[in-house]
């Protein structure tokens, strides 16, 4: 699916959120007029959103921090480089230091193959390798 800005943008039906004041009826209209149902999280939850507290830290910190966002296509473009990078390439501790998607490192290092960097982000990302010998 393409957005208005011509960018690619993932279909969402539904939002999950807090109770945050700031968002108030006019955010869920919005949502609401673009097929999107807002489901608000219960009072005193504060748990029910770690995952993604802890993802969105994760963004700001490791890549958000180093850039000015100038419109929506080019936030569009950061998250997708960085999405890629964060499933297919970054080690995921919980995960015994594999990322989600894509095959996992080698057991065993091979002997003598060279180090390769493969970057994300003008250099802000990167993702070290070793080639088979």
């Amino acid at each position: 699916m393409k957005s208005a800005t011509g960018s690619r943008a993932t279909k969402c039906r539904v939002l999950t959120r807090d109770r945050d004041t700031k968002f108030g009826r006019a955010f869920d209209d919005a949502l609401r007029a673009q097929n999107i149902t807002p489901v608000h999280l219960p009072h005193w939850g504060p748990n029910l959103n770690a995952h993604v507290e802890r993802f969105i830290q994760t963004v700001q910190m490791e890549y958000l921090d180093r850039f000015i966002v100038i419109r929506p296509s080019h936030l569009d473009h950061l998250m997708a480089e960085f999405l890629e990078h964060y499933n297919r390439e970054r080690p995921h501790s919980s995960m015994n230091n594999r990322p989600p998607v894509g095959r996992p490192p080698p057991l065993r290092l091979a002997n003598g193959g060279a180090v390769r960097c493969r970057t994300h982000l003008g250099g802000v990302l990167r993702h070290y390798y070793r080639l088979a010998a």
